[in-house]
């Protein structure tokens, strides 16, 4: 585990380098709302826009922020990310207020505690399936341009990794197989060999999928579960995993260092002496899903140490061409929905 005194090292670090600027998607509540304030309480002046459907919520997020960083700029835009036509949309508004510019780091939590059966969009995908995967995907493909002007660019999605546990290669919408586990399974799977992809073209670009731990966040509260659901959730499993869960405040400190650290570097690029990134020595550089050290796309636990089995994993069902697979699978959905039709693979 990466002691919390390290990270914070690392973090205060940031000050002393050229500031940030970020795209935080799903950052009005929980895990991105606290990596958001770690981020505003160890920066200078970064840039960040947030990406919400809460524009109360957002407002006095920003107040908060800009209390703590008065020279940061926060900008909120509103979206409903479930639809892949606004994730177009949002992202031509920063790619229009940033032209010419650069983008450090984009940060993805939205969908992550929300539970649900399948509900088709009018794009026709699963709405949980489009805020976990196919719209974060479209934000970092959308926005490589900004994040290919910067000396070392990350993209981080906090969902599951390491909870892998098998996928349907010739169903990868899961319309014939939809449950809460293969849902996520699939997410992980696919958000993964996306990155892989992504990366492979983009050697300064540093991709993490992150696993938060156990973290009580106002999600909980407000997940789409039955009443006798959220009863038992909140008077018997909570009681009991209270010991065992990570408080808020460190959940958003430590993948703010996750995001920030050049132990999850890309190939090329600042390793953090000219770029945004916190330097390490060589030795601390962590080891990718490919199996190489600084191998670009890294599985990684709330604690900071890279996700066991995740190159096995990988490797194997690359073997098997499932990379190949959903990366066309995407673009195919990508180009459909684009031209105003309906997916329906």
């Amino acid at each position: 585990m990466i002691p919390l005194s390290t990270v914070r090292a690392s973090n205060a670090h940031l000050r002393t380098l050229p500031p940030i600027t970020a795209v935080f998607a799903g950052a009005t509540s929980g895990l991105g709302e606290s990596a958001l304030r770690a981020l505003a309480g160890n920066s200078t002046a970064p840039r960040v826009y947030i990406i919400g459907r809460s524009e109360p919520r957002a407002a006095a997020i920003i107040a908060d922020c800009l209390e703590i960083c008065p020279e940061g700029t926060f900008v909120f835009l509103s979206a409903d990310l479930s639809l892949l036509k606004n994730v177009d949309t949002v992202c031509a508004e920063i790619l229009k207020r940033e032209e010419g510019g650069k983008l450090d780091l984009l940060f993805m939590t939205h969908g992550y505690i929300t539970f649900e059966g399948r509900r088709e969009t009018p794009e026709g995908l699963d709405a949980l399936m489009v805020l976990r995967y196919y719209s974060r995907i479209r934000l970092l493909t959308l926005l490589l341009p900004l994040l290919q002007r910067a000396p070392s660019p990350r993209a981080v999605s906090v969902l599951a990794p390491n909870h892998e546990r098998g996928v349907y290669p010739d169903d990868l919408s899961l319309r014939a197989h939809h449950s809460v586990l293969n849902h996520l399974s699939h997410a992980i799977f696919m958000i993964t060999f996306s990155f892989l992809h992504i990366a492979a073209e983009n050697p300064s670009l540093s991709c993490l999928h992150v696993h938060p731990g156990l973290v009580k966040t106002p999600e909980f509260e407000h997940a789409r579960f039955s009443p006798f659901v959220k009863w038992l959730f909140h008077w018997v499993v909570l009681p009991l995993l209270t010991p065992f869960l990570l408080d808020l405040k460190e959940s958003g400190e430590r993948n703010l260092f996750m995001s920030t650290s050049a132990m999850f570097r890309g190939r090329a690029g600042g390793d953090g002496e000219a770029g945004t990134m916190v330097p390490v020595v060589e030795e601390e550089v962590a080891t990718g899903v490919n199996g190489l050290i600084g191998g670009r796309v890294y599985a990684v636990n709330w604690n900071g140490e890279v996700c066991k089995g995740s190159e096995k994993f990988y490797r194997e069902w690359g073997l098997k061409g499932l990379g190949d697979k959903v990366w066309e699978h995407t673009m195919k959905a990508f180009e459909t929905i684009e031209r105003g039709d309906v997916f329906v693979d």
